[in-house]
């Protein structure tokens, strides 16, 4: 059986992370424990940054502690961080659009590429070192997130772009931690079905038409992007299709409940 094009499509039409709703903290701990947690792991790097960059850091993370109600788990990540690339792996406690929020916000603040390379540093090292796909799994999230937040260096008309050296040994970082990806991942179907996977836990995390969308949109993209190689070369057997079926039907399910399509009115 072939992954077909129009299967590609229905399942673009759902979408990623599975983690499990949590509670939001109270809006004190999000300015008790985040500007705790920022002058403890700057100072602990030695890191050059400005009194001004950290208090714009500070800003920036309660501000979004805040608009996003950030859950106990991120918070608590946050108070036991000990270094730069600890307290930046909590990002992965938020859903994905939040996280990469932070990360984007973060990445404006003047000067401070230092905290840059160190993040995409700690980053790869991470990733080169695990032992089987569980373990590379489990750092997707935090990649998707800084690939993402790289963006707006690679843009000088939407943020301040990088010293040349400085963008091009965050590059190699990235390009080593892929590689070092690619090859725990396993099988394109593995991978193909994972990334499914994501987008189905991240469906599941929205509360609301636009999220949903936004979630689709991605995935739909996805699927454009990769519908001819996976066509091709993606033969799943028995325990894969399986797994595709259950996959597609929570998405479904959730972006149902997120659109509130059957929702009795008041």
């Amino acid at each position: 059986m072939r992954i077909s094009t129009v299967a590609v499509f229905v399942l673009a039409a759902c979408g990623a992370a599975n983690r499990p709703d949590t509670p939001a903290a109270p809006p004190n701990r999000c300015n008790d424990v985040v500007t705790a947690a920022v002058d403890r792991v700057y100072a602990a790097s030695g890191a050059a940054s400005s009194k001004d960059n950290l208090e714009a850091i500070k800003a920036i993370k309660v501000r979004r502690c805040l608009a996003d109600a950030w859950p106990d788990a991120a918070l608590d990540c946050a108070a036991h961080a000990a270094t730069i690339p600890e307290l930046r792996d909590c990002r992965a406690k938020l859903a994905t659009d939040q996280a990469a929020a932070l990360a984007a916000q973060e990445s404006q603040v003047r000067d401070d590429w230092e905290q840059e390379l160190a993040a995409a540093k700690a980053l790869r090292d991470k990733m080169c070192a695990c032992p089987d796909r569980a373990c590379a799994l489990e750092l997707d999230k935090q990649v998707a997130v800084a690939v993402r937040s790289t963006e707006p260096h690679r843009h000088a008309s939407v943020g301040t772009p990088p010293p040349r050296d400085v963008a091009e040994r965050v590059d190699a970082d990235l390009h080593d931690l892929r590689e070092c990806q690619h090859r725990l991942h396993g099988s394109a179907m593995d991978d193909a079905l994972d990334k499914m996977d994501y987008f189905a836990g991240e469906m599941c995390q929205c509360k609301d038409t636009a999220c949903a969308q936004r979630v689709s949109d991605e995935m739909m993209k996805w699927g454009q992007d990769n519908a001819r190689s996976m066509d091709r070369e993606l033969k799943p057997n028995e325990d894969e299709t399986k797994r595709m079926t259950q996959i597609t039907q929570r998405m479904t399910d959730c972006m149902t409940k997120a659109m509130g399509v059957g929702t009795p009115g008041p």
